[in-house]
């Protein structure tokens, strides 16, 4: 007779086969979260908090000829330099997953027969959670989402399901490739307010179509489709992912809801964010770059970064663009290079996955992300951001012993996985970074 698996035997396996390594496996596409490593910070109240410098010390006092050189000259007042605390509200991330009694029954509680599938749904979880941490590394908190509408092609009536075109400059490719099955909300921008369209229950990605740029999509309540159809192409319609975005009630702000404010945000904020307002401090403000609807080419990047040089940037960046931006800099270097005889090798290597160019600041390493969307750019010094909060993708709560989100389920026949992370992004020089807007590459989307 077989033997019955149990919660137990489950979570013995699981901690003897996974152990800490899968808490640390990053995927491929996760290279923000990469650039950025997670440091574990205790939280004051609701936020992890830290502080800043906004302004230089200023009070000097100049004496030369004109003032009587060895004279008992008078000083100038003190200016004090001026720190603010910066608050840091951390997201909370869960993702569930089940696994009915019929797959680890059959094992006869064997682990090499249930080992497979826990496997299977183990490695799945990782990359999901990574995935949608990557996303909110990105675009948490952004104004314009995770997409734009372009074209809406709900028939007429209640309509079950409808085809959507994103806008080229937001559609991001790696993005949508793994968004099939997830449930999305939908906002419309409107005299600075953003308004919840889908009221009564989110809308689902059904199919993609990364040729393009079409999603198909269903609702999990009807008329939800209805109620977007009505304002496409009056005002703009952005997305995010379901629960992700806005604050109680159906009117957002830019930078609320749930997820933690990504790059996009950031890099985009002229107002208040981490308690700091960026209006009363410039260096609490980073730079927008305007590629006037054409594609990016070494010309662009290099006025783009030369705004944040004369803020402060003397180090080394990451430049994290679109798949179809980074073809139009690697043919436009491709067709610029020149080879000859005193090079320590005749060979030529064709391809890279990182350019390296050098600029007034130092090193610009232009790296290719699929996630990002095909009308932007980030420029960001990597040592000057911070990926903090109590715990980044985890099996188990932090402290709370050796036991892992395993348990049975209480109404259906089977068990339930859980993974965690709780952190933020923030970025302690911002006036160093850029963000190159409205790209429009010439190889795609």
């Amino acid at each position: 007779m077989a033997s019955v698996v149990t919660t137990s035997q489950l979570d013995g396996f699981f901690k003897r086969v996974y152990g800490d390594d899968l808490e640390a496996l990053v995927p491929e596409f996760a290279i923000v979260a990469k650039k950025i490593p997670f440091q574990k910070a205790d939280k004051i109240g609701d936020s992890f908090r830290f502080p800043v410098k906004l302004t230089r010390s200023q009070g000097y006092t100049w004496n030369g000829a004109a003032g009587g050189v060895g004279s008992a000259f008078t000083l100038n007042n003190p200016i004090s330099l001026v720190t603010r605390e910066a608050n840091v509200t951390g997201s909370e991330f869960v993702l569930r997953e089940r696994l009915s009694y019929g797959v680890v029954s059959r094992s006869g509680g064997k682990e090499e027969s249930f080992g497979p599938a826990l496997d299977e749904v183990v490695l799945d979880m990782t990359e999901s959670a990574a995935f949608q941490r990557e996303m909110c590394l990105l675009y948490g908190g952004s104004a314009t989402g995770i997409g734009t509408f372009a074209t809406f092609g709900a028939p007429a009536g209640v309509p079950v399901q409808s085809v959507t075109t994103l806008t080229a400059q937001s559609w991001a490719g790696g993005l949508w490739a793994q968004m099939q099955g997830a449930a999305i909300d939908c906002y419309q921008l409107a005299g600075g307010n953003y308004t919840k369209l889908n009221v009564g229950g989110g809308i689902t990605v059904d199919a993609i179509d990364p040729d393009t740029r079409t999603l198909t999509l269903g609702e999990e309540v009807a008329g939800q489709l209805a109620l977007v159809a009505a304002v496409v192409g009056v005002n703009p319609v952005h997305i995010y992912p379901k629960g992700a975005f806005g604050v109680a009630g159906p009117v957002a702000t830019a930078t609320g809801g749930n997820w933690f404010n990504g790059l996009d945000a950031i890099l985009s904020n002229t107002g208040d964010l981490f308690g700091i307002n960026a209006a009363d401090y410039s260096l609490w403000r980073s730079n927008v770059y305007d590629a006037v609807a054409g594609p990016l080419d070494i010309g662009k990047l290099q006025n783009a970064i030369s705004r944040a040089n004369v803020r402060g940037l003397m180090e080394d960046v990451t430049v994290l663009t679109s798949q179809y931006s980074w073809t139009d800099l690697l043919n436009t270097l491709g067709s610029a290079r020149r080879y000859n005889d005193k090079l320590p090798t005749k060979e030529f290597e064709s391809g890279s996955n990182s350019i390296k160019f050098y600029s007034t600041n130092g090193v610009m390493e232009i790296v290719p992300h699929p996630m990002v969307k095909a009308g932007d750019t980030f420029i960001v010094p990597m040592n000057r951001c911070m990926r903090i909060g109590s715990t980044d993708i985890t099996f188990r709560l932090p402290d709370a012993g050796p036991d892992r989100f395993v348990r049975q389920l209480t109404d259906q026949a089977g068990f339930e996985i859980r993974n965690y992370f709780d952190q933020g992004l923030i970025i302690t020089h911002p006036a160093r970074c850029v963000k190159i807007s409205n790209i429009t590459p010439s190889s795609g989307p």
